[in-house]
């Protein structure tokens, strides 16, 4: 008959609780280090989401209307109509960080409702934090003053009366173009609009309001 030892844990001092507790204690370990690791992931991952809207956070391009004048400004011999070139200066401002180009652009003069004059903006390309600056003058058609008064003068607080007797024009300007952004095209309409008061006796400007 053969005597057997008896089974020994590999260490004589541990016991079957210590390999359970090695054991639990890698696990936790583990787990630590993937919270760890996942945690490095969302702040590196926010701090890059950060920095790209820090460098390229929205800008919006704009269009502005300025330096309005009126140089050249005839009333018929009869006295019925008055026809005048207007001038103007505009400016397309691309603050953005991609490169801006646009064509079909037009600046339209109306009276009362109808179109007088209008012009045709040749295409332009604006790069990244620049602007472009254009001069513009429109020939006017003859504006019938059978229906001209004194006319109004916008004011902060409402209206008031002009002095002497005024046409009012608008003027519209309009640019279409797109916007290179990551490898895609995006494609805008931006339009401004002034108010422009004249004095019929002798073509000087009253007010402009964009």
């Amino acid at each position: 008959m053969v005597n057997e030892e008896p089974h020994l844990p590999p260490y004589p001092h541990q016991t079957p609780h210590d390999f359970d507790h090695v054991h639990n204690h890698e696990h936790e370990f583990t787990s630590n280090s993937s919270k760890s690791m996942i945690l490095i992931s969302i702040t590196i991952l926010f701090s890059i989401l950060i920095s790209l809207y820090i460098n390229y956070k929205p800008r919006h391009l704009s269009l502005s209307i300025y330096n309005v004048q009126i140089p050249t400004f005839i009333g018929s011999y009869s006295g019925s109509t008055v026809s005048f070139i207007l001038s103007f200066e505009g400016t397309v401002s691309n603050p953005t960080r991609s490169d801006f180009s646009y064509s079909s652009s037009t600046a339209d003069v109306f009276y009362a409702g109808k179109q007088v004059g209008s012009l045709f903006i040749p295409g332009r390309f604006v790069a990244a934090g620049l602007e472009n600056v254009m001069e513009a003058s429109i020939n006017v058609n003859p504006v019938p003053l059978s229906t001209v008064g004194l006319g109004y003068i916008p004011v902060m607080y409402g209206l008031k009366r002009a002095p002497k007797p005024t046409i009012e024009v608008e003027l519209r300007m309009k640019i279409v173009g797109r916007k290179s952004q990551s490898w895609f095209f995006d494609r805008h309409v931006w339009t401004v609009n002034c108010r422009i008061g004249i004095v019929i006796l002798d073509g000087s400007l009253l007010y402009v309001s964009c």
